[in-house]
């Protein structure tokens, strides 16, 4: 398992700022903002969408600070939409209520979620409204919270001992 962070709480920091930080605290992998509410700080989606050379710079960034990126936050299912043939893929969808907001069209939602492996949806209703918009019930699949909540619960309870560093980040 690799140790990874969300990045949004950095946002203060250019890309390349953020990847020396945080490859100095030994992070191996980033979750990304790319819009919408965790902002695009360290990703502008529209901006790498639309220039080849902006996107190979953004690319390059990351192998040169050997760090991958684990997850785009946000409105990312058109990128992932570009992955190489054969390379599995999930479309992660929290909601649905707009696809407009996330497609340019109809035809390019179904090239998408065509390539991906599964669309992911966090709800029922979510994967209802997947289902009605590409009248494909098998690409889509309910993922609920994978985190063992009951062992979660039992823990937050426990008592937390003092740590000799104040360097908790």
């Amino acid at each position: 398992m690799k140790v990874g962070l969300v990045t949004v709480p950095l946002y203060d920091k250019s890309l390349e700022e953020m990847l020396a930080y945080v490859k100095g605290l030994g992070v191996e992998a980033v979750e990304i903002g790319t819009g919408g509410f965790p902002g695009q700080g360290h990703c502008n989606r529209e901006e790498l969408l639309a220039d080849k050379a902006k996107l190979k710079a953004f690319k390059e960034v990351f192998k040169k600070y050997d760090i991958e990126i684990s997850y785009l936050q946000g409105v990312c299912t058109r990128i992932v939409g570009g992955a190489p043939k054969g390379q599995d893929t999930i479309a992660w969808m929290h909601n649905f209520d707009r696809p407009d907001r996330i497609f340019r069209s109809k035809e390019e939602m179904h090239t998408i979620f065509g390539k991906s492996s599964v669309v992911a949806c966090v709800s029922k209703h979510t994967k209802a409204q997947v289902d009605t918009a590409t009248n494909n019930k098998a690409i889509s699949k309910v993922l609920y919270n994978t985190q063992d909540v009951e062992t979660i619960l039992r823990l937050s309870v426990e008592p937390v001992e003092e740590m000799a560093t104040s360097n908790i980040v």
